[in-house]
């Protein structure tokens, strides 16, 4: 590809400026998306251990930092919240298999974000390259 003129020169920096933007946006949903997959580990691993806290007392988080001592009584149901606030008991089995179902998802995602990234990281080497010969032969670069 041969730049014949400054704004097309322009064009380019500003699309490898909007590449490299559009990447750290994807790298921060990639941030995202992996602190949801390591809470809902989290959870399923307290879901699996809720026999042996029944008889113990628990931290109940009341957000901003406060906690509050409490007892389980049932460790065989949980309130799942399935989506728009919507909460359903389900047993902690069932509980696990839907939360083992929303991993599934945001691994999907995840896939889905890393393919997006690299479509994105090859744009931007492909337009820093353009914009390095042009810079290199220094003579393609003409005012209209």
């Amino acid at each position: 590809m041969m730049v014949r003129n400054e704004r097309e020169f322009s064009k380019l920096v500003y699309d490898a400026q909007a590449y490299r933007q559009q990447g750290r946006a994807l790298q921060e949903q990639m941030g995202s998306i992996q602190l949801a997959t390591n809470e809902i580990n989290a959870v399923i691993e307290s879901i699996k251990n809720l026999d042996r806290m029944k008889k113990n007392e628990i931290l109940l988080n009341m957000g901003s930092g406060v906690y509050a001592g409490a007892k389980v009584t049932d460790c065989e149901k949980v309130l799942v919240n399935v989506g728009a606030g919507i909460m359903i008991r389900k047993t902690a089995p069932d509980a696990i298999v839907f939360l083992e179902a929303r991993k599934a998802e945001l691994d999907k995602g995840m896939v889905d974000v890393r393919k997006a990234m690299d479509g994105t990281y090859n744009r931007i080497a492909f337009v820093e390259g353009e914009i390095r010969r042009i810079v290199e032969k220094g003579s393609d670069v003409q005012s209209p």
